[in-house]
């Protein structure tokens, strides 16, 4: 949906992607893109800051773009399986604090009553790891350098989630990639 406003002088286009000015100046017509937005989450009743660029706009590495899909696969599975196995476990011997971890099809959940609820999933097109936590919120990690990283602020998906699972048992030293 495309709503336009406009006036004498200029016409502001509000779209779901992009929001578009465009500015008269005699005969001469200039239109930059804004990529900056406020968005107000009503729920959370603060305003977060969004915008439209990935990655903020640092080159996506030549060893992420050139990753042959197979690998990707292999990778992920292996990394998400270990990852399984490792809730698996911690969840044996915590079932209070972690009642419920589950992988099906690339999409691993993880209850955790205290915290909330972790979304880890595989996206193959973009050939990424993506993973929602009710602590850190939303990110996405790329295979780079033999592991799970982050190209927006370069943490590793594996130290996420133990500093996050550490602070349910802080005197158990959690390792969930061993």
């Amino acid at each position: 949906m495309l709503r336009t406003y406009s006036s004498r002088v200029s016409r502001l286009r509000v779209s779901p992607l992009a929001t578009f000015l465009r500015i008269r100046h005699g005969n001469r017509t200039w239109t930059p893109l804004l990529q900056q937005f406020h968005w107000y989450h009503v729920a959370l009743n603060v305003k977060r800051f969004y915008t439209i660029t990935s990655t903020h706009g640092h080159e996506v590495p030549k060893e992420v773009i050139n990753l042959p899909l197979q690998k990707y696969h292999q990778e992920a599975d292996k990394f998400l399986d270990k990852l399984f196995d490792n809730l698996e476990e911690l969840s044996d011997r915590y079932p209070k604090d972690i009642p419920d971890v589950d992988l099906n099809h690339g999409v691993m959940t993880l209850e955790v009553p205290i915290i909330g609820s972790y979304v880890i999933n595989k996206q193959p097109p973009n050939k990424q790891i993506w993973f929602a936590s009710p602590l850190s919120g939303p990110n996405r990690f790329d295979f780079y350098k033999n592991e799970w990283i982050s190209l927006r602020d370069g943490q590793k998906l594996i130290d996420i989630l133990n500093s996050e699972i550490q602070s349910i048992f802080p005197k158990e030293n959690i390792d969930l990639g061993a």
